[in-house]
C-alpha cells in the first residue's frame, strides 16, 4: 500500500485520483485582501453581498474569458465597470483584430470603459473603503472594488512532494489519464495534455469515466482529449471558438 499523508492523518490507498483543481493567478501588485477573486462559491457570495447595496464602481483587471464575461454581468447589474488589461485588446491571442475591436465596441455600448495596454503596478486601500489601482503610465484609479482575473494556475506542491511530472499541470498521459505514477491519476482544472492545460468542464465528465473504469478494474475506457469549443458567453456580442488559434497562423476575414 501507498500513503498520502495529509493534515487530518494518513490514508492509505493502492490507487489515487487527484482533482485538485487550479488557484487564480494573483500577482504582487494585487494583494489578496484588496482584490476579489470569483474562482469558488465563497469568493463569488462575498462579491454578491457586497455588490448588493447598490450601484457601485468596479475595476476588472484581466481581459481573458472571465474578465470580459463578469464585466458585462456587472454593467447590466447596473454597476459602472471599467476592464483593465495588458494587451491592447481583449482575449488577446484568441481573437482576430477586427473581431476584438467589435467586443471592445460592444463593451463601449453597455458602458464598460476598456482599457488596454495597461501596466498595474499596485492597489491601495483608502480609509473610505474604496480602492486605488497605480498605473505604470496614467492616474491612479479610485474603484468600490477589484477584481482580479488574471488567470488560473495549478499548486505544484503536492507533485513535487510526490515526484510526478508537472507541465503546468500535472502530467498526464492523454488516454489514460495516469500521472508520470501509474498508480495516480488526475482530472480537471489540475491537469495538462502535452504541456497545454485543459482547464474546461465539458471533458471532465468524459475524464472520469476513463478513470473510473480503470480503477474499478472494468472495460477500459479510453479518453480522446478534443479541445472544447471555447464560448465567450457575453450577450452583447456572444464568441465562439473552435480550436486553439496558432500563433504563427495568419487570420483570414471572410
Amino acid at each position: 500500500l501507498k500513503q498520502l499523508r495529509t493534515t487530518r492523518g494518513s490514508l492509505n490507498y493502492t490507487q489515487l485520483v487527484l482533482a485538485q483543481g487550479a488557484q487564480p493567478i494573483l500577482p504582487a501588485q494585487l494583494p489578496a485582501p484588496l482584490c476579489w477573486r470569483v474562482n469558488d462559491l465563497a469568493g463569488w457570495s462575498g462579491l454578491q453581498q457586497a455588490l448588493a447595496q447598490g450601484k457601485q464602481s468596479i475595476a476588472i483587471v484581466g481581459a481573458g474569458m472571465i474578465g470580459c464575461e463578469l464585466a458585462e454581468d456587472f454593467a447590466r447589474a447596473g454597476h459602472t465597470v471599467t476592464l483593465l488589461a495588458r494587451n491592447n485588446a481583449p482575449l488577446a491571442g484568441l481573437l482576430p483584430d477586427k473581431a476584438a475591436s467589435r467586443l471592445v465596441s460592444s463593451f463601449t455600448q453597455l458602458g464598460i470603459s476598456y482599457l488596454g495596454g495597461v501596466d498595474v503596478t499596485g492597489v491601495a486601500a483608502h480609509d473610505n473603503g474604496k480602492r486605488s489601482i497605480t498605473r505604470q503610465v496614467g492616474q491612479p484609479l479610485e474603484v468600490d472594488h477589484v477584481v482580479a482575473a488574471t488567470g488560473l494556475a495549478t499548486d505544484n506542491r503536492l507533485a513535487r512532494h510526490a515526484g510526478l511530472q508537472f507541465q503546468r499541470g500535472l502530467a498526464v498521459d492523454p488516454h489514460t489519464l495516469r500521472t508520470s505514477d501509474p498508480d495516480i491519476y488526475a482530472l480537471g482544472d489540475c491537469i495538462s495534455i502535452d504541456g497545454m492545460p485543459c482547464r474546461f468542464i465539458e471533458p471532465i465528465k468524459h475524464q472520469a469515466q476513463a478513470i473510473a473504469h480503470a480503477v474499478m478494474g472494468l472495460d477500459a475506457v479510453t479518453y480522446e482529449h478534443n479541445p472544447p469549443v471555447i464560448r465567450l458567453k457575453t450577450r452583447a456580442m456572444p464568441v465562439v471558438l473552435r480550436g486553439q488559434p496558432s500563433a504563427e497562423g495568419t487570420w483570414k476575414t471572410v
